[in-house]
């Protein structure tokens, strides 16, 4: 299928389970470690689509969210790579094999198969040149699968000379922690940095300390993140949806825990000027 606004939308590229030929750990957080696969034996995927992942160790699949971005298995890499966020489960299989210290299954094969429709560009689109403004809403860990789309975008930016591009906004929200230790948050702001005035984000924090308001605020002032110390609002996302005449060029990605995902989704869809069609989640338990 032809690109939409130089985004390829192609046909899911694998039906079988492949074997990749290794898996490395690059940066860990307490809850959730990074793992890192080769991937030659895989054309390309869509930002937000998952991995069925099949150990040695279980004949069940585990489903993994890619993090990473096409660009990064194309043939002008020299190592194309996948990059999935798995989160700590001791009881799930898969998830426990792959927290395992890397040299334990380091060039250990393992078999994956592609699927997932929480995609971008998103499914139901045949043309993207109407499209407007980009508002991706994440809960948690559900921002794994919107910071390969997120990832995307930014790279197809800095790649195309097209100077009509969307806008993009990004709310995040989670419980406070230490910043480092907040997922996904250098490659959030990094990305956000470098689509300029066209990209925003702001990470909403639940539950703060002292502490980590000060941290918070320093932060702020160094980076182009905004922090807020509260929950996301009604209010916060209707704003971000920008002026009801032109909602109709507006798509909204929304991922996180099901109450989250349905109180968002609903505000998105019923917003005066929106298209329904046009608001997206999946949701994550």
């Amino acid at each position: 299928m032809a690109p939409i606004g130089g985004f390829s939308r192609a046909s899911l590229p694998i039906r079988e389970p492949l074997p990749l030929l290794e898996a490395s750990a690059i940066r860990d957080s307490p809850l959730v470690k990074d793992r890192f696969l080769s991937g030659r034996n895989i054309s390309t995927f869509l930002p937000g689509q998952w991995l069925d992942v099949y150990t040695p160790i279980s004949p069940n699949a585990g489903g993994f969210t890619i993090t990473s971005h096409p660009y990064l298995l194309e043939p002008a890499q020299p190592s194309p790579y996948l990059e999935l966020a798995i989160q700590s489960s001791p009881t799930n299989p898969p998830a426990a094999y792959l927290w395992q210290d890397p040299s334990s299954i380091l060039h250990t094969p393992i078999h994956i198969r592609v699927g997932g429709s929480f995609t971008f560009p998103p499914g139901h689109l045949t043309s993207w040149n109407h499209i407007k403004r980009m508002v991706f809403i994440a809960g948690g860990v559900g921002i794994n699968p919107l910071i390969s789309m997120l990832s995307q975008i930014a790279h197809t930016q800095e790649t195309t000379s097209d100077s009509d591009f969307f806008s993009v906004s990004f709310l995040y929200t989670t419980r406070a922690r230490p910043l480092r230790e907040t997922l996904f948050l250098s490659r959030l702001t990094e990305a956000v940095t470098s689509l300029k005035d066209q990209a925003t984000a702001t990470l909403f924090r639940t539950q703060p300390k002292a502490s980590s308001e000060l941290e918070a605020k320093s932060e702020e002032s160094r980076s182009s993140l905004a922090i807020q110390e509260r929950r996301i609002t009604a209010e916060d996302i209707l704003n971000e949806l920008g002026p009801v005449e032109d909602r109709s060029n507006v798509v909204v990605y929304v991922c996180g825990p099901p109450q989250l995902t349905d109180e968002f989704v609903e505000v998105a869809k019923k917003a005066e000027g929106m298209k329904e069609e046009n608001v997206l989640c999946e949701k994550w338990w």
